[in-house]
């Protein structure tokens, strides 16, 4: 019951969650970078969340082998307070853990709050901010306008199998996919895409968040 709890939890603060980025860690204050490096994170991006509140147990894991984490980061100074949870998630024996509270707590100015879980099934986390420290990162992260052309190769690249491309590419008009074809050549320019010596083409992290969602 316990952890059907959780889940719900879960599944309530994502249909109440502001708006949401992925973002190049590099991009991140100083602060952040920092505690992300002593907590264990290692990916190049991460999602950040613009919140009001948080709750404690958003830093519950749900699933055997790792445990919650919930980190208090303050932007300015770099303090930190770290809070693990059981592992494995919320269970009967240990009632004091993150992972059994619930309330509601209001998000300041200059704070982050990161929430994941570590573990042997691996490391996963995410980003809460405050909205006006949301806006200042996405603001100075953002890429430039696209043409009706790029934004469908986006959506194509970031939505479709590598297999299936060839053939979105001609639906849509944009000509041979490949990454000498102009538009490919234009989102890359943008930093948007990138390909390898191979030619197989992905999106960068500005480029997943171009996407949108209109059908392709």
């Amino acid at each position: 019951m316990e952890r059907i709890a959780n889940e719900l939890l879960e599944v309530a603060k994502l249909l109440t969650a502001g708006k949401e980025y992925n973002v190049d860690v590099k991009q991140l204050p100083p602060a952040l970078i920092k505690a992300l490096k002593k907590v264990g994170y290692r990916s190049r991006d991460i999602r950040i969340e613009e919140r009001t509140s948080f709750s404690m147990s958003e830093g519950g894991a749900f699933f055997e082998g790792n445990r919650g984490l919930l980190v208090e980061v303050n932007l300015k100074t770099g303090k930190m307070d770290v809070e693990r949870g059981s592992w494995g998630g919320a269970n009967m024996f240990e009632t004091d853990t993150i992972d059994h509270q619930r309330a509601n707590i209001s998000m300041v100015q200059d704070q982050a709050i990161i929430v994941g879980s570590t573990g042997g099934r691996g490391t996963f986390m995410r980003v809460l901010l405050h909205p006006k420290d949301y806006e200042v990162i996405v603001k100075a992260d953002n890429a430039e306008p696209l043409t009706e052309d790029e934004q469908k190769a986006v959506n194509i690249i970031g939505g479709i199998k590598s297999s299936y491309r060839r053939e979105y590419f001609d639906r849509h008009r944009l000509g041979p996919y490949s990454v000498e074809n102009s538009v490919v050549q234009s989102i890359i320019k943008k930093g948007l895409a990138k390909a390898n010596r191979a030619g197989a083409i992905q999106l960068t992290t500005k480029g997943k968040n171009a996407r949108t969602r209109d059908h392709i």
